[in-house]
């Protein structure tokens, strides 16, 4: 009968068991926490076995395993208990050696001990293990064990799809916050806006993924093409805090910047002596207890770094925050460079609209000048005139000699003049837009040159026929090109010389050549004569050094271009303008 009784209790249990681990296998089906699990397991436990005292250890990348086993001397047991993947149950710990009952210590003495892995694979390391505790010998028997054991591994594999479940949560908040973070920063070219984003939302990364609170935080930069350092933004730090570390200031040689910033490396310190020892004093009046330097890195370039009184221990978090950091650091020197681009930009709009009221009140001033210049240098060239015919009685030839030089010099003055109008007016009035024959103004300015080409004892002949060259475009200004051009060739050209202009067509292009037999430019003077004021030295002729920048600003207006060939014997200059459509065939 007993046997019996006993068979029918032993059914009876082994039935309660069954009811409750499907129970509990549902329950399992529907955690979604670590916690949760664990909470299960003892309690399903507590239903069909009686302990005293129940924990469950696990292992984490923050409390490895190994490191565990090394820890505590009680792991005489863990050892056998990781390396065999079996159970380890105590029936009895006061016959046990490997038992040190001080490492534990309880209210009451454990008389039994059941350590059981949770395993989920045999072949893997366990999660962890459970801890079963009596203040009776012999608490738990084989079938128990057994059942234990089962449990124990149906939460194993809870615990793996746990943590899988919460990987992917923390990586679909990773890929959130990163994504949220990009967008920001992409719109945002206010820098310190930008500053201001990215350390509220490292802060509050932290925080959430710490469970800390009042974290003082900075991120201090790199000013550019300098070692000096300035606190850009802070997060629970005063505004004397502030300006007492900007006004030291700080190089990238000092404390923790020289590794954080000078080499781009990621600083911890845990300990609030080894912060004291580290720091640059950048935080003496209230000295953190821990500290964190990340680096704000573009390339191999640091720019910065966001500095924190909390060093981070969950992986994931320092893994988001690395990811997050080198978005800020190419967000902030965007926004830097933006920032600097803007200032430069508002700089030259400032400074053109200064030069356009200079250019202005010069161009007043040219006005003016040559305007009250021009009358009185008439008078000069007309009683220079009239004392050297004898209007005002005789005089010697020294006098007439000296009366010649005035006028040769009002002539240049005039000159002078009449090329800086010109240069104005090529400068700020528009051509006329007129077809005209481009060989009749040849011809004119030709005829007009005559006169002091003989003086000069020199012949001036246009060898080719007649004809029809149209252009459209500014005749006057067109006859200025061919005065300085002949003017020029008069100038440097010796007695008995000849002086040739030929007008005609290439193509879609009038083509003109002046051509004289004077002293020649020297190569290495030639790109310079177009420059405005430039004479070619060692030449004995006097000029404004304007005609020739005047020649060829009014080529270009017409969409021309105008080169020259010296030899030493000679000078040709010749010009291009395009022919007016209206008569091309």
């Amino acid at each position: 009968m007993l046997t019996r009784a006993a068979l029918l209790e032993s059914e009876q249990r082994q039935r309660h068991f069954a009811e409750s681990q499907l129970a509990f296998s549902y329950r399992l089906l529907q955690t979604t926490t670590v916690d949760a699990a664990v909470e299960a397991l003892l309690a399903t436990i507590a239903e069909n076995t009686p302990y005293d005292a129940g924990s469950v250890t696990l292992w984490t990348a923050e409390k490895p395993l190994r490191a565990e086993i090394v820890a505590a001397h009680r792991f005489a047991l863990l050892t056998p208990l990781v390396e065999e993947r079996q159970p380890i149950y105590l029936p009895d710990v006061r016959q046990e050696a490997r038992w040190l009952p001080d490492t534990q210590p309880d209210a009451q003495e454990v008389r039994s001990v059941l350590l059981v892995p949770l395993l989920d694979d045999p072949q893997s390391e366990p999660f962890g293990y459970l801890s079963l505790k009596s203040y009776r010998p012999n608490a738990f028997s084989q079938p128990v064990v057994n059942n234990i054991v089962l449990l124990c591994n149906q939460t194993a594999a809870a615990l793996r799809t746990v943590r899988l479940l919460e990987e992917t949560r923390r990586r679909l908040s990773e890929v959130s916050v990163l994504a949220e973070m990009s967008a920001h920063l992409n719109r945002s070219y206010d820098l310190p806006e930008t500053l201001r984003f990215v350390l509220d939302r490292v802060v509050s990364v932290i925080s959430q993924g710490e469970k800390v609170s009042d974290i003082r935080a900075a991120i201090i930069l790199r000013r550019p093409a300098s070692n000096l350092l300035y606190l850009a933004v802070g997060h629970n730090l005063s505004n004397e805090e502030i300006e007492r570390f900007n006004n030291r200031p700080y190089t990238v040689h000092e404390g923790t910047f020289a590794r954080s910033i000078g080499k781009g490396e990621w600083v911890e310190i845990r300990d609030e002596a080894g912060v004291s020892q580290a720091i640059a004093e950048q935080f003496s009046q209230v000295a953190p207890r821990q500290l964190l330097d990340i680096p704000l890195s573009v390339g191999s370039e640091t720019i910065g770094i966001i500095s924190i009184d909390h060093v981070v221990r969950d992986p994931t978090t320092r893994q988001l925050l690395r990811a997050m950091s080198d978005l800020a650091g190419s967000a902030i020197q965007k926004t830097q460079v933006l920032a600097a681009s803007q200032k430069q930009a508002a700089e030259l709009v400032e400074t053109y609209e200064h030069l356009q009221v200079m250019d202005q009140e010069r161009d007043e001033f040219i006005q003016n000048i040559t305007h009250d210049l021009k009358a009185p240098l008439t008078f000069i060239r007309g009683y220079a005139e009239l004392m050297a015919e004898g209007a005002f009685g005789a005089i010697t030839p020294e006098q007439s000699e000296a009366l010649e030089v005035i006028q040769e010099r009002t002539d240049a003055v005039n000159q002078l003049i009449s090329n800086i109008l010109t240069l104005k007016q090529v400068e700020s009035h528009p051509l006329q837009e007129i077809p005209f024959n481009l060989d009749e103004v040849a011809r004119k300015t030709v005829r007009n040159a005559r006169m002091a080409a003989r003086i000069a004892g020199l012949e001036i002949s246009v060898p080719t026929e007649q004809t029809n060259v149209i252009v459209k475009g500014d005749a006057a200004r067109m006859e200025q090109v061919f005065e300085n051009l002949l003017s020029n060739s008069i100038k440097y050209s010796p007695e008995g010389g000849e002086i040739s202009v030929s007008v005609g067509t290439r193509q879609d292009r009038a083509q003109v050549s002046v051509t004289d037999q004077g002293i020649g430019i020297p190569e290495t003077e030639i790109e310079n004569i177009w420059n405005r004021y430039y004479r070619v030295s060692g030449m004995s002729a006097k000029g404004s050094g304007l005609g020739l920048s005047n020649v060829r600003r009014i080529i270009e207006a017409h969409g021309g271009r105008i080169w020259v060939h010296s030899n030493g014997q000679g000078t040709t200059f010749t010009f291009e303008v395009p022919l007016y459509e209206g008569i091309r065939d």
